[in-house]
């Protein structure tokens, strides 16, 4: 079939319009309004930003400005970035190639299987991500029962995931993250993990030592739902995009911190930190 240059035309047209909805979203909302608190609990729980040597880092498939800013922070710190899922590597390399960072390697490997490596790591980082793993029955457990193996002696892994005061698992009816559903059926997304759960699915596992433990909530937000997320209705919304130059600001007001759970009006997120080879605080 013989297409003109009108043919041409129209389907560069249309890849642009696509191109430039995603950029002026990216200007609109620079990072997701959990985000803004939750990263920076993540690293201040870690202790990396005290660190003055060249560091191995690996980071577990989370959102990759948590990578991006590892890399940011010192040129001596190695970032390994592994995912079972080619677009979010792509995504990675194609904005680390933007902001000129050379020190970010990426992996494609499924995180229930051992990494193909024998490098030992300063730090592991996985930012709301364990939740997800697939099996819906045991891969978060099985990833997490790899985690010594990547750890230098003293190395420490730093995780957050979702938390509330009791464990349940989500379910959607469309794709998740490479897994297609063409018929929309009602298939498993995430997991909330309560104390229990926790300790059993994704500390004890590890082998590591508990050093430190906080708890991210929501405020204000239906505080006895844990479905009904502020996060979701600003992902779904046109106010979202409107008001995503002000997530810093949204994250200070609806989210806060606590060591303990039961404080919180609404615990939405768990950050724990473990360390290979030292006594539990």
């Amino acid at each position: 079939m013989a297409h003109d240059s009108g043919d041409i035309f129209s389907l560069s047209s249309r890849l642009s319009a696509k191109l430039f909805k995603k950029w002026l979203r990216s200007v609109l909302v620079p990072v997701d309004y959990t985000r803004t608190v939750e990263i920076p609990a993540l690293l201040n729980s870690s202790s990396v930003l005290d660190e003055q040597r060249p560091l191995r880092i690996l980071d577990i498939g989370s959102p990759q400005i948590l990578s991006l800013a590892l890399a940011s922070i010192s040129k001596e710190w190695e970032i390994t970035y592994i995912n079972v899922f080619q677009q979010e590597i792509d995504d990675l390399l194609f904005k680390s190639h933007a902001l000129n960072l050379k020190n970010i390697s990426v992996i494609n490997h499924d995180v229930t299987c051992p990494l193909p490596i024998s490098e030992k790591y300063d730090y592991i980082f996985s930012c709301s991500v364990f939740e997800h793993i697939v099996p819906e029955e045991n891969g978060d457990s099985l990833a997490a029962s790899l985690i010594g193996n990547y750890l230098a002696e003293g190395g420490v892994f730093a995780i957050s995931i979702p938390f509330y005061k009791y464990a349940f698992n989500e379910y959607v009816n469309c794709d998740v993250y490479g897994r297609p559903n063409p018929e929309a059926e009602r298939i498993f997304f995430q997991r909330f993990y309560d104390e229990s759960s926790l300790a059993k699915r994704l500390i004890d596992v590890t082998g590591l030592k508990l050093r430190d433990m906080s708890f991210v909530g929501e405020r204000f937000w239906f505080p006895g739902n844990p479905h009904k997320r502020l996060a979701i209705a600003l992902g779904a919304s046109l106010l979202g995009v409107l008001s995503g130059r002000l997530n810093r600001l949204l994250g200070r007001i609806f989210l806060e911190i606590s060591d303990d759970w039961r404080t919180l009006r609404k615990p939405y997120l768990a950050i724990v930190t473990m360390q290979k080879g030292t006594s539990r605080a």
